[in-house]
Parts: structure tokens; C-alpha cells; sequence
């Protein structure tokens, strides 16, 4: 029997506040993703590091490979340049 991931109540609360959608992508979450790039992950929408807290109204659940290529940066405008990082993170393909 495979062990389903529930969401704690904050992640669950983010979840459901961005209607399951990765900010960063666009594309829905799911808790029980096999991937690891898939899997959703807490991220500081105003990094700790550049003076972000860890309230609610800062935090947001996205991909995990989302939150590691958005690093400390501010902003999503590095999405835009790099449409083949989102194809080749989600569809195995390079555009």
C-alpha cells in the first residue's frame, strides 16, 4: 500500500488559497506526485534572505523544481526567458 501525502494545515490553506495552481508555472499541484520536481514545496514570495518573513501573507506552495530555479530572485519575470526550462521540467522535452 503507497503512502498518500497529506498536506499540513498551513500548505494546505496556501493550496487551496492559490486553487491549486503553481504560481510560477500555471500548472495544478498535486500532493501525491511521484516526481520529485513535481512535488509541491513552501516558497517565500519575498525571500528570508532579502528580508522576507515566514507569515502567511509571504508564503506560497509551488513545484518543487519552480522553487529552485526561481532561487532568492524577486518576481517571475525569469519565467519568461526561459520556456524550455518549464518544457523540459514538466514534458521531458526540449523545445
Amino acid at each position: 500500500m503507497s503512502k498518500v501525502h497529506k498536506p499540513g494545515k498551513k500548505r494546505w490553506m496556501l493550496w487551496t488559497r492559490q486553487g491549486g495552481v503553481c504560481p510560477l508555472c500555471l500548472r495544478g499541484i498535486k500532493w501525491n506526485a511521484q516526481l520529485q520536481d513535481e512535488k509541491p514545496t513552501l516558497d517565500h514570495i519575498i525571500p528570508v534572505s532579502r528580508g522576507g518573513s515566514g507569515q502567511m501573507t509571504n508564503l506560497r506552495v509551488v513545484h518543487h523544481v519552480c522553487n529552485q530555479r526561481r532561487a532568492n530572485r524577486l518576481g517571475e519575470a525569469h519565467w519568461a526567458d526561459t520556456p524550455d526550462l518549464i518544457a523540459r521540467a514538466f514534458l521531458g522535452v526540449t523545445p
